[in-house]
């Protein structure tokens, strides 16, 4: 529950108020080997951060991306991508590769990849 607490109350900094009014729709996915931790949330979007050294970049629904630091999602762990599988919902589609977590949404446009040793921002 402290968890799920603290993911809710990390996107809530990071998005802007009134984001999701109807309630956190969220869920959890992760990659093959664990440490590429991620969250959705309905109307809010997506983040990742590397367990390894809580590195981390969210993908907002309506907007760009923004990297950040000090395990502020620290997702719990769940459900594992396999590599070569992507997750789906709403316009979100993130890829787990062998090489990392490629998340992208198809109404921006933008996205981020992220892995054990860095980010890069699209």
């Amino acid at each position: 529950m402290a968890r799920w607490f603290a993911a809710v109350s990390a996107l809530a900094l990071l998005w802007p108020a009134g984001a999701a009014t109807q309630g956190p729709e969220l869920d959890y996915f992760q990659s093959p080997t664990g440490n590429i931790r991620c969250v959705y949330e309905n109307q809010v979007g997506v983040g990742c951060e590397t367990l390894n050294n809580g590195r981390g970049v969210v993908l907002r629904s309506f907007g760009g991306t923004r990297l950040i630091n000090g395990r502020e999602l620290f997702t719990r762990a769940s459900r594992r991508i396999a590599y070569g599988r992507s997750w789906r919902v709403s316009s979100f589609r993130c890829l787990s590769l062998a090489t990392g977590m490629r998340c992208s949404s198809s109404v921006t446009g933008r996205g981020f990849s992220i892995n054990r040793d860095s980010i890069s921002r699209f």
